[in-house]
C-alpha cells in the first residue's frame, strides 16, 4: 500500500466478504486489523480478496479474543 486509494480498495474488497465484522487499515504500518464474525473464518479468503484487489498479503498474527 502506498496511498489512501490503496487503503480504500483493500477496505472495499474486505468489506464485501461475508463474515467480516470490522477492518482497520494502517497505511503507515502497511497492515490491517480484521475482525471476523466466525472463529472458523478462513484467512486464505481474506488473502485472496486482497490479491483480487491487486495487493499481496500474509497473516502476521491471529488473535483469539474469547
Amino acid at each position: 500500500m502506498n496511498c489512501g486509494a490503496c487503503v480504500g480498495r483493500i477496505n472495499r474488497a474486505l468489506n464485501e466478504l461475508d463474515g467480516i465484522h470490522g477492518v482497520e487499515i494502517s497505511l503507515a504500518a502497511k497492515s490491517a486489523e480484521i475482525t471476523v464474525n466466525d472463529a472458523d473464518f478462513d484467512s486464505d479468503t481474506i488473502i485472496a480478496a486482497i490479491a483480487e484487489a491487486g495487493y499481496q498479503a500474509s497473516p502476521i498474527a491471529l488473535a483469539n479474543n474469547e
